[in-house]
């Protein structure tokens, strides 16, 4: 059954995506990042704060899955970047980044770069995360079809769209 209603045409573009998600993976893999606890929906709506206490409880943990930490912590940017309208250029949102990722130990001149890989990664973490849940759950979700569908088509417009610099094929120091 084809619960997301993706076209024939569309499932064969995603085949021939292939070699650039393994790409995407060898080069955020040349990191060694260790496998971490992924929220999957980190985000500001996803965390309750006692004013009074300074105590943040982080809630909505249906799709926790194990995987490269830079996944939930690019999604909390991504969150905090439309919630209050951070633009890459301004101080707020590279002192966000910065603090982000410069603690896994990747240089201020590679923040880009990986932003770019992890973004597009994304999006099929996104359906794949998705798909777990409606295993788990035994529920199709028929009205996120389209949100399925979008991601999948962003993931193939990105990979479209590649400059080859993302790519080094080195291993980062």
């Amino acid at each position: 059954m084809n619960v997301w209603e993706i076209s024939v045409e569309d499932k064969n573009r995603l085949h021939q995506k292939r070699d650039a998600l393994v790409k995407i993976c060898e080069e955020l893999s040349a990191y060694d990042f260790p496998a971490v606890l992924n929220h999957s929906d980190f985000q500001d709506n996803n965390m309750l704060i006692d004013h009074d206490s300074g105590r943040i409880t982080i809630i909505d943990w249906g799709e926790t899955n194990i995987g490269n930490p830079l996944l939930s912590l690019s999604s909390c940017l991504y969150f905090a970047s439309k919630l209050y309208e951070l633009k890459p250029d301004r101080e707020d949102y590279k002192s966000l980044r910065t603090n982000f990722f410069g603690e896994w130990g990747i240089p201020e001149q590679e923040f880009e770069r990986i932003l770019c890989l992890i973004d597009t990664l994304d999006q099929i973490y996104y359906v794949l995360t998705f798909q777990d849940l409606m295993n788990r759950t035994g529920h199709d979700f028929p009205k996120w079809s389209s949100r399925i569908r979008k991601a999948l088509a962003v993931f193939i417009e990105k990979t479209n769209n590649f400059p080859n610099s993302l790519f080094r094929a080195i291993k980062p120091v």
